[in-house]
């Protein structure tokens, strides 16, 4: 954004909500995904994430990242039912709304590697 001809970071503090898609062998699984997050100055984000689908149930976790030029890059690690870690890249809109994004990682407790794509909307 742009303010007087000086550039303005974007700042996705908030709650954002969407669906993370990903396989197991053949199946298709959607996740519904709310996270609700901080942003510092320097483009810091803290928060934390629930994540719920019909395989695993819910999870609930952290989410520890940076926002830098637009670019999302973040880790979640879960902490309800099994600690599990994913790492995350995604690319915020240009009007700021939604965070399209990927990720990968392992769910410890079922022993499965995850990878998938996922978008998110700002709801507020």
């Amino acid at each position: 954004m742009l303010v007087c001809g000086v550039a303005i970071a974007a700042d996705i503090t908030g709650r954002w909500e969407g669906v993370f898609t990903f396989e197991i062998g053949d199946t298709i699984v959607p996740m519904h995904v709310t996270i609700k997050m901080e942003q510092n100055k320097d483009g810091a984000i803290m928060g934390k994430y629930e994540a719920f689908d019909d395989v695993y149930g819910l999870d609930i976790g952290t989410i520890r990242g940076e926002l830098s030029g637009g670019i999302l890059t973040f880790e979640l690690l879960g902490s309800n039912r099994c600690v599990g870690r994913y790492r995350g890249e995604g690319y915020l809109s240009q009007d700021e709304t939604q965070i399209e994004y990927s990720l990968v990682g392992w769910d410890i407790c079922n022993d499965d590697f995850i990878s998938g794509l996922g978008r998110l909307f700002f709801v507020e």
